[in-house]
């Protein structure tokens, strides 16, 4: 159906209120007023609209501010979803990856096609208005007109009825696990121009690739370049969000005013904001600037968002490059030439951009940040480098790869099994591939980690694959990584992992997994500093999106009785993953520290609805009885876990902790022993776990720690002593 001039008028309009409000939410309120004031000048329909769009995003955070005051609340509007959730009857939400004022983006398993997508979602009250839906729809036709391997692939639009029956908005697309070339920038700074050409290149192609399909993008910047690591240690740039995109005769330029500006006004080009036909050459100066923020780490034009736009305005000529000393000459006047206010003066393509610089660009002066990259480029021209050389790749084996990939994904018995056997299928049809190995080795592990896989049956297969990986290619950390995760999680092995662990990292030290395993190998062992330096580390590596990790350095503060840093660290975990099994459960566990017993009961159950395991959960609320008094009511569920252990496998350590504060130590020993006898790996955290100090006076505690080989000189690193968190008496003998 026709989209009517009326429609096209409103549709611009939202377009403008949204690229306004992304640049006001996070002003302060006597500078977002300011700003607004500048932005909407003598348009008061835009004005209303952003005022709208602000006033809802203040209303839904000062509802999460509210609920970490008092989590006892109904839990949080943000994030929509939770994990395990089904959405649209199709997608299974794995976990959240982003959110902003207008939705939120997660990984989902398409349950249909059996492969992982990213779900970008419209918050209720936004996929309400036909606007906004109707850009919706936009990015979906627009973008999938466009088939290229530097351009995100968008599947489908669906929409999803949630509890109180509102209709949410659902766009599926390619699931791209990275950064973005905005982040990159920020955390490692500026890119010397060898590492920053393949990128470029990419770049380039993406967009060539839209413009030939009469596509502009209209919103490009460097947060909208996805950086993918590739099995071959190249990265592969994706250019996202064609939210904002256009067909080149869609608003002809008669018809256009103030109302039809959309963009970010860093990036924007000038006649973006004249009644001038808008063309690829607007996203000609876009790429300009970006290319200058990768080269030199700062934006061309300088000014905060309540001044750009009407300096920009103003503009004639571009303004002095504050930062361009800093570029060769002739990266100079390739950026010039993008960012000249004249359209009609800019390469005519991204591919003359590209052509304007690849003969110059020095490539021998790689760095460990692209070293995939870098390295095999330098070979190439014959730097003299000694790397490995890579097996080619069977593509039945990476197909393989992919779809055990996929199936990890899904933590269940079926994922650790179908990723398994995909992993056996990709050894058997590439043998001479690393990887297959080093990841199947890393499945072994995980599935007896989360105690799908016995043990004494898994680890020794993740040891045997491990091995084989680093026979194949000894310069692949993630081998050394995944055979460190397994030497720790062993009765006998566990003292030999710090040195796998060691060796991956110096072979690959921006694996954010691997520091994340050894984090909690150096937990386990008291060495609590060391273990928060590799936790922090392995967050900011997988740039804060990784649950599991900030539970982890949660309960390291609990174990090391750091409690003050562990309310602070609960509080932050709140608000980014409030609807994360382990997140409320670890909540749960510092209100019980606190005294706040019933808010305490309170978090449990919400872990429970939110699928954590039924034992853990009732082996915490017997722990929480005994804190608060309720001996009785502890000893009742304590003979309900011992029935339900009789069918199913109880966590050893906790269990025996909570024997152990009702007195029974008897009973808690004789816990102890059968977990040691099924080699419950939990047992390995017995010199740390704060739930057995009553114990530690006792021979019996002595003697299992030298069975788990603690020997006296890693007791002696730990500077073991007795120690609680508890300080005084809770109850009564």
């Amino acid at each position: 159906m026709a989209v009517s001039r009326d429609d096209k008028v409103s549709l611009r309009l939202w377009e403008r209120a949204k690229e306004v409000f992304e640049a006001a939410v996070d002003l302060h309120s006597h500078d977002r007023e300011s700003y607004l004031q500048n932005a909407c000048v003598g348009d008061s329909a835009l004005l209303a609209e952003v005022k709208d769009l602000l006033d809802f995003h203040d209303r839904a955070s000062s509802f999460l501010q509210d609920s970490a005051k008092d989590h006892t609340a109904a839990p949080s509007i943000l994030p929509v979803f939770a994990p395990g959730q089904i959405v649209a009857h199709r997608f299974r939400i794995m976990r959240l990856i982003g959110a902003g004022g207008m939705g939120e983006v997660y990984v989902a398993y398409d349950l249909e096609l059996g492969e992982l997508v990213a779900l970008k979602t419209l918050q209720a009250m936004l996929s309400a208005d036909a606007r906004m839906v109707t850009s919706f729809r936009q990015e979906v036709h627009l973008a999938r007109q466009v088939t290229h391997p530097n351009v995100c692939r968008i599947f489908d639009m669906f929409w999803h009825q949630d509890g109180d029956q509102n209709a949410i908005a659902i766009l599926t697309m390619e699931y791209l696990p990275g950064q973005t070339l905005l982040d990159l920038v920020h955390s490692e700074g500026p890119l010397l121009p060898s590492e920053a050409l393949p990128l470029i290149q990419q770049i380039a192609e993406g967009l060539d690739a839209a413009h030939k399909f009469g596509i502009i993008h209209g919103d490009f910047k460097s947060s909208n370049v996805m950086l993918v690591p590739q099995v071959d240690g190249s990265t592969r740039a994706i250019i996202t969000d064609f939210g904002l995109a256009s067909d080149q005769h869609t608003v002809p330029a008669e018809l256009r005013d103030e109302r039809d500006i959309v963009g970010t006004p860093a990036y924007i080009a000038p006649e973006q904001l004249r009644t001038a036909p808008v063309t690829p050459a607007a996203d000609i100066y876009a790429f300009g600037v970006v290319l200058f923020e990768m080269l030199t780490g700062q934006l061309p034009f300088q000014g905060g968002p309540e001044t750009l736009i009407s300096v920009k305005r103003k503009q004639h000529e571009p303004p002095s490059l504050e930062h361009a000393n800093q570029l060769d000459p002739f990266l100079q006047s390739a950026i010039l030439k993008c960012i000249d206010p004249e359209p009609a003066n800019r390469p005519r393509s991204a591919a003359d951009v590209f052509a304007l610089l690849s003969p110059k660009v020095l490539w021998t002066r790689p760095r460990k940040l692209f070293l995939g990259i870098a390295a095999s480029l330098a070979l190439a021209v014959g730097v003299g480098l000694t790397l490995y050389q890579p097996n080619v790749i069977n593509p039945e084996a990476q197909a393989a790869v992919d779809r055990a990939r996929v199936a990890l994904e899904n933590q269940s018995v079926e994922g650790f099994a179908t990723a398994i056997e995909e992993y056996k299928r990709a050894t058997t049809a590439d043998p001479k591939w690393a990887v297959p190995w080093a990841e199947l080795a890393y499945a072994y592990a995980a599935s007896s980690n989360a105690r799908l896989k016995d043990g004494k049956t898994a680890l020794p297969l993740s040891r045997e694959a491990a091995l084989h990986a680093i026979q194949l290619d000894p310069t692949l950390g993630k081998a050394y990584g995944a055979l460190g995760w397994a030497q720790s999680l062993d009765f006998d092995e566990w003292p030999k992992a710090e040195d796998s662990f060691r060796k991956a990292l110096d072979l690959t030290p921006s694996d954010g997994e691997t520091h994340y395993w050894f984090g909690v190998h150096l937990r386990k062992k008291g060495r609590f500093k060391e273990a928060e330096e590799q936790d922090r580390l392995a967050l900011k590596l997988v740039h804060q999106r990784d649950p599991n990790i900030w539970s982890e350095l949660a309960f390291l503060f609990w174990t090391s009785g750091q409690i003050q840093k562990y309310h602070q660290h609960i509080a932050e975990q709140m608000k980014v993953y409030p609807n994360f099994a382990l997140t409320r459960y670890l909540y749960a566990r510092l209100l019980k520290l606190e005294k706040k017993y019933d808010r305490a009961a309170d978090e449990l159950s919400f872990a429970e609805k939110l699928e954590m395991n039924p034992i853990t959960v009732l082996v915490e609320r017997a722990s929480l009885e005994e804190y608060r008094g309720n001996i009785s009511q502890a000893r009742e569920d304590v003979r309900q876990l011992e029935k339900m252990s009789q069918t199913q496998e109880i966590d050893g350590l906790l269990l025996a902790g909570v024997y152990a504060d009702l007195g029974d130590f008897d009973t808690a020993f004789a816990t102890l022993e059968r977990a040691y006898r099924r080699q419950d790996n939990t047992l390995l955290s017995l010199a740390t776990s704060p739930t057995l100090q009553p114990l530690h006076g006792d021979p019996r505690y002595r003697a299992l720690l030298g069975k788990l080989h603690f020997s006296d000189q890693i007791m002696q690193q730990m500077e073991f002593k007795s120690s609680s968190l508890r300080g005084e008496s809770r109850h009564p003998n």
